[in-house]
């Protein structure tokens, strides 16, 4: 069975009235009646016209004589977009100024899309995702979000388009569309034309990071090393790609989000920690810098006046509080390396020292 869904594009600023027709289906030599909701309409017939009052949608079945359910088509009234039209179904997050805010926890092509209603909408429901390149989304449990995946994605390779994605709630008959900045999962620079075909080296300070393009028979080859401590140490993935297509990372996008990690306390005031479960593999290819720090007892992490240890920047997956305080709390962070992303939520671990017996 056909259930056509129509929307009605109006303008909210101004009174409107819109003619809709409507066809219940086949039915050219069956006596058809009409309703709206639980109304009986005047109007029969297998095709009608009737009239939306400004945002005043219906749901319209169609039955026989005898009452019989036939078909029904649901008119749906969207605001013509506009800069300045009213939202009513999702608040605008005031980090982001956008209605629907995307993070990446990794690379894997997997991202998470959240919003929040506003508190008279609490029942909208969404009705369609519209997103581009080869994604599929499924809606949250909890109808507070989405959990999208690229099917096609390659961590290890360039993004040749933006991701574009627009959600349309469904609030009565009210149908409002939300549509995101378009974004990459990760950025990718190129090398543009004119390099040779030897090696070519690109060295990232930040992290001593050294990506080489070494010639190998038809292909070039992208070995990523890390160096340190002065010992290079490389990484156990290679990627091909022909030479018209040679990709140098440039970095990936501030969209991407580290979990939070688990911190181990070992002898006496030293912590040790690994990188999240969920971050991208291997991690020489995809290296985490930390941030730690150490507040007062039950202080939080953000604090900046319970501070004994200010918040420190480090590579290494191990620190040593040399302090003399018996209570403390050691904070611990975690964001991608190679580029300005976003830090992980603070991990807190708590301590607190037995005195020394005299």
């Amino acid at each position: 069975m056909w259930f056509p869904v129509l929307v009605v594009m109006v303008d909210r600023k101004v009174f409107t009235e819109t003619q809709v027709p409507l066809r219940c289906g086949d039915y050219q030599d069956t006596e058809v009646i009409w309703r709206n909701g639980k109304e009986r309409l005047e109007n029969k017939g297998n095709q009608i016209n009737v009239e939306v009052v400004e945002m005043m949608g219906g749901n319209y079945s169609c039955h026989n004589a005898a009452g019989d359910y036939l078909n029904h088509t649901l008119v749906l009234v969207q605001d013509i977009p506009s800069p300045n039209r009213t939202r009513r179904v999702l608040e605008k997050s005031h980090d982001t100024d956008e209605y629907i805010r995307c993070l990446a926890k990794n690379y894997s092509g997997i991202f998470h899309c959240s919003w929040k209603k506003t508190e008279y909408r609490m029942s909208a429901a969404v009705v369609f995702v519209q997103v581009g390149r080869t994604i599929s989304c499924s809606e949250d449990s909890d109808g507070e979000g989405l959990t999208c995946q690229d099917r096609d994605s390659c961590p290890f390779a360039e993004e040749l388009s933006r991701i574009k994605l627009t959600v349309y709630f469904r609030t009565n008959y009210l149908l409002e569309d939300y549509t995101i900045t378009p974004f990459y999962i990760r950025e990718i620079g190129t090398v543009r034309p004119g390099f040779t075909c030897s090696t070519l080296i690109h060295w990232k300070q930040q992290r001593h990071i050294i990506y080489k393009l070494i010639y190998s028979t038809s292909h070039f080859i992208l070995a990523v090393c890390c160096s340190v401590h002065h010992r290079i140490h490389t990484a156990p993935h290679f990627i091909q790609f022909n030479p018209s297509e040679i990709l140098i990372l440039s970095g990936p996008p501030s969209s991407v989000k580290p979990d939070k990690i688990d911190i181990t306390k070992v002898e006496g005031n030293t912590f040790q920690w690994g990188y999240p479960a969920t971050w991208s593999r291997p991690c020489p290819y995809f290296p985490l810098t930390f941030r730690v720090k150490v507040v007062q007892h039950e202080a939080s992490c953000d604090s900046k006046e319970k501070v004994f240890i200010s918040e420190t920047n480090i590579n290494a997956t191990e620190f040593t509080v040399r302090s003399s305080y018996k209570k403390y709390c050691f904070c611990l962070g975690a964001k991608d390396d190679l580029v300005d992303s976003q830090w992980s939520q603070w991990t807190r671990y708590e301590v607190k020292n037995k005195p020394n017996k005299h």
